[in-house]
Order: C-alpha cells, then structure tokens, then sequence
C-alpha cells in the first residue's frame, strides 16, 4: 500500500505531503505605502521550537491554515500580522516593537527574526 499515491489519487493532483512552504520576501508596492502597512505572513514547525521562522506570502499562508488542512499545514504554527511601514521613525518602531512582541506567544523567535522594526519604511 503507498499511502502518498493514493492520497494524489483521492485528491485527483500530485500530492502535497512532501510539499515545503516557500520562503517569500514582501516588496510593499505603492498602494501598501499609500495605506500605511503591509501584511506579512510567518510559519515554524511545531516539532522543532528552534527552527528557522520563514515568512511566506499570503497565498501560502491562506492554504495552510484554510479550511481545508493538508498533511503539510498540519506540521506548522502560522501566523499574520500587520506592519507600519509609513510614520515617523518613532511611531513605526513603537508600532512594530508592540506587534512583534505581541506574537511572540504564538511564535517564539519571532522578535528576534522582526529586529529591523524599520524594515519598509517608506523614505
């Protein structure tokens, strides 16, 4: 019995079981410094709390914690959080420092990975 071929089966495409996030850096476009943030999107495999965080784009983020799970999702914390990328450097530090500090208990790590809290800014 292979598991992997008749999960692809019953899914009717390839499967996703050694499927891996992919790693995505956000590029804020001109409407994103126009409203003030962006919205960026972060995972860490539950088994492992000192694994590397990887920020993954919406899209990614959408279908590991979608309603539909698959045997991939299943295996990371995920987590959404908005970014001032618009202010003065006091107010985007301020902002920034409170939402990292925030998630850091949903994601362990995920202050020291945010350190650059003026990353975006918009010059």
């Amino acid at each position: 019995m292979n598991l992997r071929k008749e999960y692809s089966d019953a899914k009717g495409t390839n499967s996703t079981i050694s499927k891996y996030p992919k790693a995505h850096f956000p590029q804020p476009t001109t409407e994103d410094y126009r409203i003030g943030y962006i919205e960026r999107y972060f995972i860490k495999p539950y088994t492992n709390p000192k694994a590397n965080i990887i920020e993954i784009d919406q899209d990614e983020y959408k279908s590991l914690t979608g309603l539909f799970k698959t045997p991939v999702s299943l295996h990371y914390n995920a987590i959404k959080l908005r970014w001032l990328i618009r202010g003065t450097f006091e107010e985007i530090q301020r902002s920034n420092s409170s939402t990292a500090e925030f998630q850091e208990k949903y994601m362990s790590g995920i202050s020291l990975y945010l350190g650059n809290l003026l990353q975006f800014r918009q010059s």
